[in-house]
C-alpha cells in the first residue's frame, strides 16, 4: 500500500501542469509559503523541483543573517513590481522620480535571496518574490497543491478521469490536491469532487477540445527517465495502480502517435519540457445577433430590398481586414438560437451597380446568393454555443455577412 501511494502521489502531482498556459499551479508549503508555477521535475518518493515565477515565502529568522534594503527607480522595475507597488501604494516620491524599496536577504549559510520585497521582519521573516526561480523540495514539505480553474473562454486543455477500486469514475478539471490523501476535480455540475487517493486504480488524461489533438492542448511534454537510462518524451495518458508494485504501469503517447507502456517501479525521474505543438484556443462569448469578423465586432444594418436586389450602405462599414495574397482567412463568429441557423448566413462580395441617377450602389442579387456566396471551409460550435465559420477570401473588396432570415447585413472590407 505505501509503495502504491508513493507512485500515486508523485504521478498525480506531476500531472497537474500540462493543461494550459493560462493555468497557474500554486504550491502551499507546511510553513505557509506559497509558490506559483509548475512542478518541472520529480523523483517518486524522494523530492521535486518547483519552477516558480512568483513566491510568497516565510523564513525562520534564526537562519537570517541580515536584510539589506535598496531603492529601485520606477523605470528599472519589472511590470509585476510596478503593478504591485501601484496596488499597494508602496512608491516613495512622485511621478517619474518614484522609487520602490526592494531587499537582499543574506542567510547565515551565506546564500543570498536578492531583489525581494520584505513584508514582515522580526519574529518571522516574510517576503514576496517576482522572478523565475527553482525550489528543491521534499514531499513532506508540501501541504496543498491548487490549480486555477479554466475560464469559459478557454477551449484548450487536458482533463482527468479517475477510476476507483469499486468501479466508480470521476471526470473533470484538476482543482487541488493534498498529497497522499485526496485529489479534487471541478466537475460539470458546478461543485468539486473529492477523491481519496488510496482508492484510485487508474488515472487518465483526456483532451478538452475534440477538434484539437492531444499535443495541441498540452502546454508541457512529459519526459520519463527509466532505471536502464532510457528516456521517453511525450504525454502520459494513463496510469494504472495495483497493490503489486511490479504490475503498476503508465502509458505515454509520443508525437508519432504510438503508445509505450512503462513499469512505474522502473521510473527514476519525471520532468517537464515546453511543448512546441501547444496551440491554445480561446472562445468569445456572444449573444444572439452579435457577429465578429476575425475577432472584431461588426455592427448590423438593415439592407434595402428592391425586388431581387439587396443594397447596403458602404459608409457604415467600420471593419477592415488586411489582404495578403494569395488569400486571407476570415473567421465569422456568432451565437444562434438553434445550431443549424448558421445555414441562414451567407458571405458574399458586394458588386457595384448604378441607379437611374447614375449613383453607385453596393449590393447583390438574392437570386445569385447560392452561386456567388462563399462556402465555409469549416463550421464549429463550441461548448459556449459560439459558432465559428471559417472562409478563405481570395480578392480584396467590400464583403457582407447576410442573414437571409432577417435581411440584416454585417459589412467588412478586405484591402
Amino acid at each position: 500500500m505505501r509503495r502504491k501511494l508513493i507512485y500515486l502521489v508523485a504521478l498525480l502531482v506531476g500531472a497537474v501542469t500540462s493543461a494550459n498556459a493560462q493555468s497557474v499551479q500554486t504550491l502551499v508549503l507546511s510553513n505557509g509559503s506559497e509558490l506559483d508555477g509548475y512542478i518541472s521535475a520529480q523523483r517518486p518518493g524522494v523530492d521535486l523541483t518547483f519552477s516558480s515565477n512568483r513566491a510568497l515565502m516565510y523564513l525562520n529568522p534564526a537562519e537570517v543573517k541580515s536584510i539589506v534594503d535598496h531603492e529601485v527607480g520606477i523605470a528599472d522595475l519589472s511590470d509585476e513590481w510596478k503593478a504591485w507597488a501601484e496596488a499597494e501604494d508602496a512608491y516613495i516620491g512622485i511621478g517619474d522620480n518614484r522609487v520602490f524599496v526592494l531587499s537582499d536577504i543574506i542567510m547565515k549559510d551565506g546564500s543570498p535571496i536578492s531583489g525581494v520585497r520584505v513584508l514582515e521582519r522580526g519574529g518571522r521573516v516574510k517576503y514576496l518574490e517576482y522572478k523565475s526561480n527553482k525550489h528543491l523540495l521534499k514531499w513532506d514539505q508540501i501541504s496543498l497543491i491548487k490549480s486555477v480553474k479554466r475560464t469559459r473562454s478557454q477551449l484548450t486543455g487536458i482533463d482527468r478521469v479517475y477510476k476507483l477500486a469499486n468501479g466508480s469514475e470521476f471526470a473533470g478539471q484538476y482543482a487541488e490536491e493534498v498529497p497522499g490523501k485526496t485529489v479534487c476535480l471541478y466537475n460539470n455540475n458546478g461543485f468539486v469532487e473529492v477523491i481519496p487517493m488510496d482508492k484510485v486504480v487508474k488515472e487518465m488524461r483526456v483532451k478538452v477540445n475534440p477538434h484539437q489533438s492531444l499535443f495541441e492542448q498540452s502546454e508541457y511534454l512529459d519526459i520519463v527517465e527509466m532505471k536502464d537510462g532510457s528516456k521517453h518524451t511525450g504525454i502520459v495518458i494513463e496510469r494504472n495502480f495495483t497493490e503489486d508494485a511490479v504490475s503498476s504501469y503508465l502509458l505515454i503517447q509520443i508525437d508519432n502517435g504510438s503508445i509505450i507502456s512503462l513499469k512505474l517501479n522502473q521510473v527514476v525521474e519525471y520532468r517537464k519540457a515546453q511543448n512546441m505543438e501547444f496551440k491554445p484556443l480561446y472562445d468569445v462569448l456572444l449573444r444572439e445577433g452579435e457577429f465578429m469578423v476575425n475577432r472584431t465586432e461588426v455592427k448590423a444594418q438593415t439592407a434595402t430590398i428592391d425586388d431581387d436586389m439587396v443594397f447596403v450602405d458602404e459608409t457604415q462599414c467600420g471593419v477592415d481586414v488586411a489582404y495578403m495574397a494569395p488569400f486571407v482567412e476570415i473567421s465569422v463568429e456568432s451565437c444562434f438560437a438553434k445550431e443549424e441557423d448558421y445555414h441562414n448566413i451567407k458571405l458574399i462580395k458586394m458588386r457595384k451597380y448604378r441607379d437611374d441617377k447614375q449613383s453607385i450602389l453596393h449590393g447583390f442579387a438574392k437570386s445569385n446568393l447560392e452561386k456567388y456566396s462563399l462556402h465555409p471551409l469549416s463550421v464549429i460550435t463550441s461548448c459556449n454555443n459560439t459558432t465559428k465559420m471559417t472562409y478563405n477570401v481570395y480578392e480584396p473588396g467590400l464583403y457582407a455577412i447576410y442573414n437571409v432570415a432577417t435581411n440584416e447585413t454585417y459589412l467588412f472590407n478586405v484591402k
